[in-house]
This record gives C-alpha cells, structure tokens and sequence, in this order.
C-alpha cells in the first residue's frame, strides 16, 4: 500500500510538470492524501482479529447489494443505459462501461463465495449463496472475458483446498443461478449471448503496440495524464505511456513487494488455523486475480476506482494475516501456545470461534 501511496504521488509530480497547472497537480496530491493515508492508517486497527476481517467481506458483499439494487431500479427506470451503446448486448451496470463492472463484480463474487463457505454468521449464508448466483451471472452478461478469467482464479483460489465445501456447495450455487440467469433472460433476451466471448477474438494486441509506441514518443515524462493515453487495456503499458517510465519502474517494484507478501504469507500458512489458512486463500486468490486483471485492463495506476480501495483493502488482510502467523510461530516456539495440529488449535474450549491462541488481540505492525 506504501508503494501504491508512492505511485500516486509520482504520478501527481508528472501531471503537475507536464501540464503546467499547479491546480491539476495540487488536487491529485491532496486527493491521494485525504483517501490512501488515512485508510492505510485505519484499517489495520480495525482488523485486529478474523471477526474484524470478516466484517469488511461482509461490507463488500453488502455494497455489491447496493449496486444491484440500483442496477435494477435502474432497469425499470432507463433500462438502455445499462448495456454498453445504449442498448447493445454487454451490460455495464453502474459504472462506465463493461470491463469496469467485469473486474468489480468478479470480486464481489468471490467474497461472497467465500462467505457463503466460511462465514461464522450462519444467519447471513442464504443471502451470500444468493449474491454469490447472481454476481457470477452479472459477470457473464458483461461479456468480459477478463472477468470471466478473475472469477474463475477467485472462486479456484476458495475451494481448492475444499473440495468437500464445493461438492455441498454447487449444487445450491447451481439451482441460484439457473434461477437468476432465466429471470435476466426473460428480461433482457439478448444478455447472454455466450458466443461473442470467441467472436471478438484479440482485441488487445493492437493496443499494446499503440501503447508501447505512444511511450516510445516520451518516455520520461508520457502523455502527462491515464486519460490521455490511447487505450487501458495493461496496466504497466498504460503507465509507461501515461507517466513514462519511472511509473513503469515504481508499479514493478510495486508488484514484486506484492509478490513477496503473497509467498511470505504462503509459507506461514503451517502457524494459521483452518480459517485463518481460508483467509489466507482469499487473499492469495484476490492477489491473483488482481495482477492477472491488471494485464488486460488499465487499473494500477488508477486515481479513483473500486479496485484501488479493493487492493488497499485486501492487502492490510494479508499483513494482518502474516503478523498472526508470526505471533502464532513465536508461541509455539515458546512453548505458550498449542501448534496447528495439537488439541485445542481449532476452536476448543479457551480459544475463539476461529481457533486463534492469540489472548492479546491489538494489532500488530
């Protein structure tokens, strides 16, 4: 997140130069201030525990409730605007075109994929079930095959290790979206037109090589502005071409500091409980499903947008995950705590819902 805070920083440096408005560069700074500083500062103290992790994936579920329900009000009161050109067959929901709702619904299917198997509520599992179905049916009718892909990483990275979940699962899933996917079709006939995943073919090497020429052109400082580059369709070309390439450098550095928390916090898995191990899957799984997005659609380096506050959200999950592990090993070394495998780890009399040894429950950095 720090690297993420230093991008936007430098990317406010190469707008405020190459467009000659201290305005421009002035509110870009104090709008990464006001946002990345304070969020970064607050959330780790508000997941001092899984039950704190959980509410914030049971925000992300109940926010996509939210823009569902808008999309239906929508639907009854202007139903053109939610497909792409005012009525062609991709649906772009509340946000500005298809790829955009892709890459946010394909997250929010996957929380509430892993809420409806792991969430300590049993109350609220019927409704994550029910989101989980529609959020994946919202997916197709994007037609965004870059969605398509991160959900599939998503929803591998959750039950891969839980076969027996998915067997249970499916089938509920499977009877949900049938349900959803026919009321959509009768509302909208045209949704679901699955062959114009291959139609389209490649739409993305001819930006690439726009991209990476438009770079070519001015290659310290870029075009000055993401709006100004020809096409987002990657994200580091869209940087280079964008802010030139000291962004390109900084969005690497960015990715390998995001690569070494997943491995770290992949080898710590053996100190975690069975849901904390689950977390941990998530958040390798959204990891994944992030950078993989990334090379097809513009968002790294985005001012605004939901996969920001994703990304900023899910990576103080996993450092929280990691400081548990750390806390989990140092007990168990010390002889203060049960291991993984001994009585007691899993939610036995004495530790939490969760299985969590830990008695001092602040945050650590």
């Amino acid at each position: 997140t720090v690297a993420l805070f230093v991008s936007s920083l430098y990317a406010a440096l190469i707008r405020l130069v190459v467009s000659g408005d201290p305005v421009d560069g002035i509110q870009t700074v104090v709008f990464v201030s006001l946002t990345i500083l304070p969020t970064i500062s607050i959330l780790p103290a508000l997941m001092n525990d899984e039950e704190g992790i959980l509410r914030f994936l049971r925000m992300i579920a109940l926010v996509s409730v939210v823009w569902i329900g808008a999309a239906a009000i929508q639907f009854v009161v202007r139903r053109s605007v939610l497909t792409m050109g005012g009525g062609g067959l991709r649906f772009q929901g509340m946000l500005a075109n298809p790829q955009h709702a892709a890459v946010f619904l394909a997250v929010c299917s996957t929380v509430c994929a892993y809420l409806s198997a792991n969430d300590s509520k049993l109350r609220w599992k019927p409704l994550w079930v029910v989101l989980t179905a529609v959020n994946v049916v919202l997916v197709l009718w994007t037609g965004s095959r870059t969605g398509l892909l991160m959900t599939t990483i998503g929803m591998a990275s959750i039950f891969y290790a839980r076969l027996g979940q998915a067997v249970l699962a499916v089938p509920v899933l499977g009877v949900v979206f049938i349900v959803a996917f026919q009321i959509i079709s009768s509302v909208a006939p045209d949704a679901f037109n699955l062959g114009e995943y291959a139609k389209r073919g490649d739409t993305r090497s001819a930006a690439w090589v726009t991209l990476f020429n438009q770079f070519l052109e001015n290659p310290i400082m870029g075009v000055g502005a993401a709006e100004d580059a020809a096409y987002s369709e990657n994200s580091y070309l869209a940087a280079l071409a964008s802010y030139g390439i000291g962004m390109g450098l900084l969005l690497l550095i960015f990715t390998f500091v995001s690569l070494g928390m997943v491995l770290r916090l992949f080898r710590s898995k053996q100190y975690l409980s069975r849901r904390q191990k689950s977390l941990a899957d998530l958040y390798i799984g959204y990891m994944a499903m992030h950078f993989a997005g990334a090379m097809f659609e513009g968002f790294l380096h985005a001012r605004v947008g939901a996969m920001l506050s994703f990304f900023m959200l899910f990576s103080c999950i996993g450092a929280r995950l990691i400081n548990i592990a750390s806390a989990n090993h140092l007990e168990m070394e010390h002889g203060t705590g049960p291991g993984p495998d001994e009585e007691g780890y899993e939610g036995e009399p004495g530790y939490d819902d969760y299985g969590d040894p830990l008695t001092d429950s602040s945050p650590r950095s």
